[in-house]
């Protein structure tokens, strides 16, 4: 910590001599705000490149048919102006006229069929296919009316619609050669922000859309003009670019960053809660070999042995906006239920709880981390030490976890969810219980049960008691564990204004910074 300290003292040195001997141009007066990127985007497309930072850009660039109000929990309008469900797989649309793509081509039904058809086809391969292809058909009534046919009933149908299938102008999709190009050769969309040029290299230079007419202005805000993203690729390149002048903001700064930050006389850092879940997950099935993890005595003996207090007031990233979650989903997504909170700290317990598995002596497991919450996974591991548990923290990026987790390799392992991008309990469920996990999850009947009945159910307070079933089951078994949010860390400039989307609970998008 203190070696840490240092380096950050001399970075912020270092960047107060530049920004003295070269002060930055006045951004305010040209209303472009320019925030550093960890990751290099090359294209922005939900469907060919839906990871990290490029998010914050293609969740405003394109649109859905509606957008989801968490605040008030209900679905207001944006590329459709007024839906009705006719049966329990058919849902039809009025869509908006005079909405027009940012390349100027008009937007119609057209534009909804030839998006769906291409996400949706067997042949285009696509990293989240299920996102799409629970399409069968979109029928076509007129130039601005169509109706949405599933395969079968869906319960995530309109949330779907709304945050996954974000509509392309077909003019231009049709003609590429390389469709996957949609994005990074044109990046047309019909949202509040739009996109003058994306290289892998050079960043992302955004701005407002001031034609925009697709939704209302109070849930699409856009008060700043312009909005570049440039890829920094380290901690000290990005603290010195931001006293220096280079950048107006850095997100996802560490602790020891945001102490250090704060006290600059130029700068500022806002904590801002978010719907980032951090989750901790035991392989109870025992596909990696360690079998006392297999044991709920043990799990739960895990779980007992962390002061997630102590753990979320300092070592967390922003603690003061975290919340201590009491089971795996946000209370304002859509079905969230549960009746059975996770179990307390009780370090006596958990030692009890050893004994009786016959670990008296405790026990030995490797704990894989993502590195971007490591400081998070040592303080859970020193925790589990104080009553005899020795987790091994292993830091890794999220190529090393895919890998493991295929190696059936992983014993336990701590991972940052965004659980806001797509706000809906039967999703987080699937993120917990579907696909390569479900081999350490030991595929639980009544979680898998629960899980069923509720995705064929569209009355959500009948869903949500379903889910309950299930969130209620894992903290009871001790499967994935919701440990804490992860608020939102951003140091700027103090003339920059952040602050949380119109429309989300716990999410940030670009066009949601702006200047005081």
């Amino acid at each position: 910590m203190e070696e840490t300290m240092k380096i950050i003292k001399s970075t912020i040195a270092a960047a107060v001599a530049l920004a003295l001997a070269g002060p930055a141009l006045a951004q305010k007066s040209k209303d472009t705000i320019r925030l550093s990127l960890d990751e290099q985007i090359p294209k922005i497309s939900t469907y060919h490149w839906p990871v990290g930072e490029a998010g914050q850009f293609y969740r405003r660039v394109y649109q859905g048919l509606m957008a989801y109000d968490e605040y008030e929990g209900k679905f207001v309008p944006a590329l459709a102006t007024s839906w009705k469900r006719i049966n329990d797989t058919t849902i039809e649309f009025n869509l908006r006229k005079g909405v027009k793509f940012h390349n100027g081509n008009p937007f119609d039904a057209d534009d909804v069929i030839n998006t769906f058809a291409y996400v949706g086809s067997p042949k285009v391969k696509l990293r989240f296919k299920s996102r799409y292809n629970w399409v069968k058909e979109v029928q076509k009534l007129g130039s601005h009316k169509i109706r949405v046919v599933a395969k079968k009933t869906n319960a995530m149908d309109m949330a779907l619609l709304a945050f996954r299938l974000l509509i392309l102008d077909s003019k231009v999709h049709k003609k590429l050669d390389k469709k996957s190009d949609y994005g990074r050769v044109s990046a047309a969309g019909t949202g509040v922000v739009k996109i003058f040029s994306v290289d892998r290299n050079k960043g992302v230079v955004a701005g407002r859309n001031d034609a925009f007419n697709s939704g209302e202005r109070k849930y699409f805000p856009a008060p700043a003009k312009r909005v570049i993203g440039i890829h920094l690729p380290d901690n000290q390149t990005k603290i010195a670019q931001l006293i220096s002048g280079g950048v107006d903001m850095v997100r996802n700064i560490s602790p020891d960053n945001a102490k250090a930050l704060a006290n600059h006389p130029n700068l500022e850092v806002s904590y801002l809660k978010s719907n980032f879940m951090v989750f901790f997950a035991i392989d109870l099935a025992g596909v990696s070999g360690n079998k006392a993890l297999a044991d709920v005595r043990v799990r739960k003996a895990i779980w007992m042995s962390m002061d997630r207090d102590v753990i979320i007031k300092h070592i967390v990233p922003g603690g003061s906006r975290a919340q201590k979650m009491k089971a795996l989903c946000f209370k304002s997504a859509a079905a969230c239920k549960w009746t059975k909170d996770a179990p307390p700290f009780d370090p006596a317990q958990a030692k009890r709880l050893l004994a009786e598995a016959g670990y008296p002596n405790g026990i030995d497991f490797t704990f894989h981390v993502i590195s971007r919450i490591k400081e998070i996974g040592e303080a859970m591991a020193g925790e589990m030490r104080k009553v005899g548990v020795r987790a091994k923290v292993q830091p890794t990026n999220i190529g090393t976890y895919r890998r493991l987790q295929g190696q059936k390799k992983l014993q336990a392992w701590l991972i940052a969810y965004p659980a806001g991008s797509f706000p809906d309990a039967g999703n987080h469920l699937n993120v917990y219980f579907r696909g390569s996990r479900t081999q350490y999850m030991g595929a639980d009947p009544i979680i898998l049960g629960a899980m069923k009945k509720g995705a064929g159910e569209l009355n959500l307070k009948k869903r949500a008691e379903f889910y309950s079933t299930a969130y209620d089951r894992a903290n009871e078994m001790i499967y994935n564990m919701a440990v804490t949010s992860l608020p939102y860390v951003i140091a700027h400039t103090k003339d920059v204004k952040v602050g949380l989307d119109s429309l989300s609970t716990g999410e940030i998008y670009v066009n949601n910074y702006g200047w005081k």
